[in-house]
């Protein structure tokens, strides 16, 4: 009977430290590429019904972004990260409904922001009986699949460099650099290669509280400026000791 009640408390202590592996590596450092696509008053689609947005994306208009970051688990499903993103964003007239006005626009982006994040496919142990170990005898079962969701706030200093002759009385011309405070949100995914390394997918939109990103504005338009990053990025996942310290440079592996 021992034998038997010290086996189950062998296997619940087995479970319980399945359940706690997250917090060995609850810091993780990243940096990535992506695109950067804008949404605003120059360029878009030329139809009336462009289908809640879709029919305005521009190929030819997208730029590309360089992004870096910083994330921490404060619980298994949930985090929070610090994104600094550069990037460009560029619209032109042509081949949209204002064809005939002829704008177009390149400005020079750099956003920070906080992010909180959702999970809604957690980096879980699957508790299956015969995966418990692996060759060496180490726990290390764990999904290789992470998704997410998640919404912040943020700020993004911009340059635009604007290009058209604006209609006097109607348009506002502003080039200046700004700063506006940016909401985003979207959905992530993260493969985890191994202890160590994962790499990350991550598609977001930004809802600015600025109508000059692209350096223009016209009296007939309520609407702000909106933009949409995408980015594939390294992630380096950083071991953490018993006291809750990222431990950057040691060999040890477990």
């Amino acid at each position: 009977m021992s034998k038997i009640v010290l086996t189950l408390l062998l296997i619940a202590s087995s479970i319980s430290g399945f359940s706690q592996r997250w917090k060995l590596t609850r810091y993780e450092a990243m940096v990535g590429v992506g695109t950067a696509d804008y949404f605003g008053s120059i360029g878009g689609s030329k139809y009336k019904n462009d289908w809640y947005g879709l029919r305005d994306i521009d190929i030819l208009g997208t730029r590309p972004s360089f992004y870096g970051a910083l994330r921490y688990k404060i619980m298994q499903d949930q985090a929070i990260k610090f994104n600094l993103v550069f990037g460009w964003l560029s619209g032109s007239d042509a081949g949209s409904k204002n064809a005939k006005r002829g704008f177009s626009f390149n400005s020079y982006i750099s956003e920070q922001s906080l992010q909180y994040e959702y999970s809604f496919i957690k980096e879980d142990v699957r508790r299956t009986s015969y995966a418990l170990f692996n060759k060496r005898g180490m726990m290390n079962n764990y999904s290789k699949l992470n998704g997410y969701f998640f919404a912040g706030l943020g700020g993004v200093l911009y340059k635009p460099v604007f290009s058209g002759n604006p209609e006097p009385k109607v348009d506002v011309i502003n080039t200046n650099p700004g700063y506006t405070m940016v909401i985003p949100a979207g959905i992530g995914f993260k493969m985890i290669y191994n202890n160590y390394t994962a790499i990350g997918i991550e598609f977001g939109g930004r809802y600015t509280f600025s109508r000059y990103l692209d350096g223009f504005n016209s009296i007939y338009s309520k609407a702000r400026d909106i933009y949409y990053f995408g980015n594939i990025s390294l992630i380096y996942r950083i071991k953490t000791s018993r006291k809750g310290i990222p431990i950057i440079f040691n060999r040890y592996r477990y």
